[in-house]
């Protein structure tokens, strides 16, 4: 797992990935563990919050915007009254302008289409650690 030191914070990487699609899940694990990320999968967003609510922690939580029973939209606005709050990526294989405007609007980081870009994946995570980051350093 890498962890930076910068002015006595550390950048932690832990990243919760939710899609039904098990190869998704696969490829967004090993997308994240290859840059140093520690992983934990849900099938749906009601297994997602069940993690959570167990006491984890995650600095990052990748979703896709479309499962049975709690969609990414549904978790994103649970994991908006949740503290410490996650850093949200959406992901969705039926991508509209529609559907990525209410994603950022109900507070996602980044709205990404499938199938990935591995660059694309790759950078988003890195920017959604250092936004996580920040937003911790601001409310200190």
């Amino acid at each position: 797992m890498h962890e930076t030191e910068d002015n006595e914070h550390t950048i932690r990487r832990r990243l919760l990935v939710v899609d039904d699609d098990t190869m998704v899940r696969q490829l967004v694990s090993a997308i994240a563990g290859d840059i140093g990320f520690e992983i934990r999968e849900a099938n749906d967003g009601v297994e997602a919050i069940n993690i959570i609510k167990s006491g984890n922690i995650f600095d990052v939580v990748i979703a896709d915007i479309r499962m049975p029973g709690l969609g990414g939209l549904e978790l994103l606005k649970f994991l908006g009254s949740f503290s410490p709050h996650p850093v949200i990526i959406l992901v969705t294989g039926y991508g509209s302008v529609e559907i990525a405007r209410e994603a950022m609007l109900c507070g996602a980081f980044e709205y990404l289409t499938k199938p990935f870009d591995i660059r694309l994946v790759e950078k988003t995570l890195e920017a959604a650690v250092y936004h996580k980051k920040l937003l911790d350093e601001y409310q200190e």
